[in-house]
């Protein structure tokens, strides 16, 4: 949670103000959904001055991700603490206790439902803040190359070879003219395009 906040709480009562607003943040949610939560109506049900919310927070991005960070804390120590009661013998076992710590969790934790480990949905179960839908691709790139997975500088292709000049496919060389390549016997022979 430390790397969300601007200021890291140090004393007992100003983390169990951090711990108020990030409570008030999630009933919230719940509430009235991402778009219509302000730091000002947090701040009011915290019971703490609107500085005192800027003092760890610097806008309302910040206090869902703290919250993220803070859902993510509470779901690895539930996982942790169901792994050491039942020891599962089989990784199977293990994602099937996974899932049902995060469904429980969707279930019963005020907030989880908008906001789990860090994708804020509109209203429990709704699109996705931006208008996709949760897991939907975020890569501006999509659109432009049809859907396809998202474009990395270090993913592309690798460069073809030079053709020679006159060159009509993997069978021909500078030293014969164009042929047809025996396994391709149906396939016309294609003038060479300069590379």
């Amino acid at each position: 949670m430390t790397s969300t906040l601007r200021r890291r709480p140090a004393q007992r009562r100003s983390v169990e103000r951090v711990e108020r607003m990030l409570d008030e943040c999630a009933l919230l949610l719940d509430e009235v959904g991402y778009d219509a939560l302000t730091t000002k109506e947090v701040a009011r049900r915290a019971e703490v001055p609107i500085g005192t919310f800027y003092q760890f927070f610097h806008d309302k991005q910040g206090l869902v991700r703290a919250l993220a960070r803070r859902n993510l804390e509470a779901f690895l120590q539930r996982v942790v603490q169901r792994i050491q009661e039942t020891g599962p013998g089989h990784w199977t076992d293990l994602v099937d206790l996974a899932i049902d710590v995060f469904v429980d969790m969707k279930r019963t934790t005020p907030g989880f439902g908008v906001v789990d480990f860090g994708e804020v949905l509109l209203t429990p179960g709704g699109p996705a803040v931006g208008g996709q839908q949760a897991g939907a691709r975020r890569d501006p790139g999509e659109r432009r190359r049809g859907g396809r997975a998202p474009a990395r500088p270090d993913a592309r292709p690798p460069p073809r070879p030079p053709r020679a000049r006159g060159s009509t496919g993997p069978c021909s060389s500078p030293s014969r003219p164009p042929t047809r390549c025996s396994s391709w016997p149906s396939e016309p022979t294609r003038p060479a395009t300069p590379a």
